[in-house]
């Protein structure tokens, strides 16, 4: 019988690594800050792995592990400045206290702000008709 021939399989290219000059050129292309040394350190980090993936999985387009790169740093930066601005009180707000809060809800409404008062301030208050803390104040035998 005829046999239909066998489609031809694509053969593999072989990897070739770039140069620290092609990742140079590649960084400062795509207007990076400080692109010499992020290219730098990407270039000596994968030439120290053979080009492979912490995994072990070889790389095949280097250019586009480059733009992971850059946008796992970047998401880096905008973490370390979120966690640093919270420690530091500053941005969001997340650093402002009980009180203070409860000094804005005073100028506010002057009842409410009356009654949490007779019960010692906010956090007596919070404690008092929060059934989550009233809760855990229980499991805790408080």
């Amino acid at each position: 019988m005829f046999k239909a021939p066998e489609p031809e399989k694509r053969k593999k290219k072989e990897f070739v690594p770039p140069t620290l000059q092609e990742v140079e050129d590649f960084f400062s292309g795509l207007g990076v800050v400080d692109a010499l040394d992020k290219a730098q350190q990407f270039y000596f980090h994968y030439d120290s792995l053979g080009w492979h993936t912490s995994s072990g999985a070889a790389i095949w387009r280097w250019d586009s592990l480059a733009n992971k790169w850059l946008l796992n740093d970047k998401q880096k930066e905008y973490e370390n400045n979120r966690s640093s601005s919270k420690k530091s009180g500053e941005g969001d707000g997340y650093k402002e206290s009980l009180y203070e809060r409860f000094a804005e809800s005073e100028r506010k409404s002057g009842r409410r702000t009356e009654i949490i008062k007779s019960f010692g301030g906010p956090a007596e208050f919070a404690t008092r008709f929060n059934p989550t803390i009233q809760w855990r104040l229980r499991e805790r035998g408080g």
